[in-house]
């Protein structure tokens, strides 16, 4: 990670949090659609079937009233709209039957269930509805209400609570299975939350040892060598170069600046040294300067006294001493003060 930039790093970290967000959205989605079907499956079959069989007990229940109908009324017109609500009780029945038996084919007890039905409707009650259409004395609807108290009501009582216990088991297994969507919905949302939470934890710590390890303790190690250079010492040694991201980029920098401050210090002992050389030859030169000036001063002195003690008339005084750059007046005036010489 030494050859990535600052903006790469992060968005390793991003890139790994929506990796994570992804895969919880995904999980979440999955058990979402496997809900979804489920619920389909309790609406499209379990509630369905006890729907369809609740409508064919009813459409039973409704042929036994029209057949109730037809064995009590002496009314021709009566009579006629019974045997027709019957045999739309008897379609309606068989219509709601198939219905359920399309919807939950595993259950056996359906089709027998609706032949029995049917069978009741057909042929228990068969008789009583046969005599009872042409039934017109007291004699006749005698007979064909005793048919029906004997043979049909017996049958209806019989196959009803057959119809209940289809039901209730239907009723039961979607219930179980609406019981079950729910903990699924429950253990769903409880472990998405934890693992929102796993996820956010993972997702930190990770961030946090990352920027540390990446970015901060190189950006201290690099403070620390800058004030060590700042004091004066050069002899550190500058980490993170050869990297090729921000702190590389600074510690090159950090290293161009201790290279001219090395350079800086080589020139300023060659300035000293130069400045040294100097200041000896201008003493050197000072010294000849003052030595010929009091070589000058005793020169004149000398020259001095030569000329007044030619003055004075002595002319065998001798002029000793050096006279450094008045010689040749010095040999003139020696001339003068001793001619036969």
């Amino acid at each position: 990670m030494k050859h990535v930039s600052i903006v790469g790093k992060f968005f390793i970290i991003m890139a790994v949090f929506g990796v994570m967000a992804l895969g919880l959205a995904f999980y979440q989605s999955r058990q979402m659609l496997k809900v979804n079907d489920s619920y389909r499956g309790l609406l499209d079959r379990d509630a369905s079937a006890a729907l369809r069989l609740t409508q064919s007990n009813r459409s039973l229940e409704t042929a036994r009233a029209s057949i109730t109908d037809m064995v009590m009324t002496r009314s021709k017109e009566a009579r006629a709209r019974a045997e027709a609500g019957l045999n739309d009780a008897r379609e309606n029945f068989v219509r709601f039957m198939d219905m359920a038996i399309a919807v939950v084919p595993e259950q056996s007890e359906l089709p027998k269930l609706k032949s029995d039905g049917f069978s009741v409707l057909t042929d228990t009650c068969g008789g009583a509805i046969a005599v009872g259409r042409g039934a017109t004395s007291e004699a006749e609807l005698a007979m064909v209400q005793q048919l029906y108290l004997t043979l049909c009501q017996p049958a209806f009582a019989a196959i009803s609570p057959r119809f209940t216990s289809v039901t209730e088991q239907l009723a039961s297994d979607a219930e179980q299975k609406r019981a079950d969507v729910s903990r699924v919905v429950r253990d769903t949302s409880v472990l998405s939350l934890g693992a929102a939470i796993a996820a956010l934890l993972v997702i930190s710590c990770f961030g946090f040892l990352a920027i540390r390890t990446w970015l901060v303790k190189p950006i201290k190690q690099m403070v620390v060598t800058m004030k060590i250079i700042a004091d004066g010492d050069l002899t550190s040694t500058i980490e993170g170069t050869i990297r090729r991201d921000e702190i590389g980029s600074m510690a090159r920098a950090v290293q161009i600046f201790k290279d001219n401050e090395l350079r800086a210090r080589d020139l300023e002992k060659d300035v000293e040294a130069s400045r040294g050389a100097n200041e000896i030859e201008r003493a050197r030169i000072a010294e000849t300067e003052r030595q010929r000036a009091q070589d000058m001063a005793e020169a004149t002195v000398s020259l001095a006294e030569g000329l007044k003690q030619l003055a004075g008339g002595n002319l065998v005084f001798r002029l000793d001493g050096n006279f450094a750059g008045l010689r040749t007046v010095a040999r003139e005036l020696q001339r003068c003060c001793c001619p036969t010489r």
